[in-house]
């Protein structure tokens, strides 16, 4: 049975102490933690149950040079017995030799000294989040290069490739953007950045930094001959030069599978998006689209719905295509399952919509149903889209 006096319990108590970070902090706001003590907790039955063994813990303690402060206990059978009470370390690099840390915590004194007198503004992340010198020691020479580089040329309007700092690369401020994001804001003025950016993927990095990032590209196909741009009809084109783009159609079509865009009927003064499932999001600050007739063709699933619900969003006006009772009733033996169709509140679908949905999320179409718009005959999309095309309808 374990004793009180083990070493390995004193190196336990030690080692949480460094974890708490309470050491470094110590450091950095100029105050002395030694004389540190642990104490020991000893009773009767102890002494009772494990007397020799307590004795050769004690001489362990010894011969470890351990600094012991005794104090007689009175027991109620066995009497005054002399014992440690606690052990005490006078200075912080003797607790640092008891859990081999002395190397670690020197490393980390060098690295926060250069670093506050480089930058004092960030003593108050350091005291709050002292571990991050150490999880990024190995790199602390490049932070403090791309930090030195954002100081000089805050939003720099460049890739990252381009970007000319000695011994960094593209793939180094990727990899470390998070850390790069923390000293950044405790560095620069509010000016230099965009705190409304908090999520660093998907090129958030270089938004709030005022880098260049590639855009999302917008594709989409012209439906009228006499619209067609430099003879070209399927275009793909970065989303800021689409903003500017402003066709003179009458009508819009946003579908969300590839190939029914590629498909999708000739019609006059049209163009048809693709809208990729919810990254029909970049489209919102498409402007000329809100002088536009806007229809929306999605699977007849929750998603789909959805989706209708995210693009109303940023056009109030856009209508639904295909996604009613009719062309579900019609073609419901083509349905299929999806992975997960649980209900969330859908706040921009009409009634007739919102009832729709619910029926489907609700199983009223069986568990977790789904019409995709690909399984759904061309010549049903030809019919509600134009009319009078001479397309006939193949039976029910």
């Amino acid at each position: 049975m374990p004793t009180p006096y083990t070493p390995t319990k004193i190196q336990k108590e030690l080692e949480k102490l460094y974890s708490s970070s309470k050491i470094f902090v110590a450091y950095m706001e100029g105050i002395d933690i030694a004389p540190y003590s642990i104490r020991f907790r000893v009773t009767q039955r102890d002494i009772q149950e494990s007397y020799n063994s307590i004795l050769k813990d004690i001489d362990r303690l010894h011969s470890a040079n351990f600094q012991l402060i005794y104090k007689e206990y009175r027991f109620k059978t066995i009497g005054v017995q002399k014992l440690p009470s606690e052990v005490v370390f006078d200075t912080v690099e003797s607790i640092l030799a008891t859990i081999d840390r002395v190397d670690e915590y020197a490393r980390f004194v060098k690295i926060y000294d250069e670093t506050i007198a480089r930058y004092p503004t960030l003593k108050p992340l350091f005291i709050k989040k002292p571990k991050i010198i150490l999880s990024y020691r190995d790199i602390w020479d490049r932070l403090y290069r791309v930090c030195d580089y954002f100081l000089a040329n805050p939003n720099p309007d460049l890739y990252i490739r381009e970007l000319s700092i000695l011994g960094v690369d593209t793939k180094f401020i990727q990899s470390y953007r998070a850390i790069l994001d923390t000293l950044l804001m405790h560095l620069l003025d509010n000016n230099s950045y965009l705190e409304s950016v908090t999520q660093l993927s998907h090129s958030g990095f270089e938004r709030k930094y005022g880098l260049r990032y590639p855009l999302p590209t917008v594709r989409f196909r012209i439906l009228d001959s006499s619209l067609y741009i430099a003879g070209m009809s399927d275009i793909s084109l970065p989303i800021d030069q689409f903003e500017r783009l402003s066709i003179d159609c009458d009508m819009v079509y946003i579908v969300e599978n590839q190939i029914t865009t590629l498909s999708f009927p000739n019609t006059p003064r049209a163009i048809v998006i693709f809208g990729s499932g919810y990254s029909v999001g970049v489209l919102q600050g498409v402007e000329w689209l809100l002088d536009r007739e806007i229809y929306y063709w999605g699977d007849i699933d929750s998603d789909g719905f959805a989706i209708l619900s995210q693009a109303r969003e940023y056009f109030p006006h856009i209508e639904s295509l295909m996604m009613d009772r009719a062309t579900l009733d019609r073609y419901r033996e083509l349905g299929i399952q999806e992975s997960n169709n649980s209900y969330k509140a859908l706040k921009n679908l009409t009634d007739s919509e919102s009832e729709l949905y619910s029926d489907i999320v609700g199983g009223i179409y069986g568990d977790r149903f789904r019409l995709e718009q690909e399984r759904v005959p061309f010549e049903w999309v030809v019919e509600n889209i134009i009319p009078n095309y001479p397309v006939k309808l193949s039976p029910k």
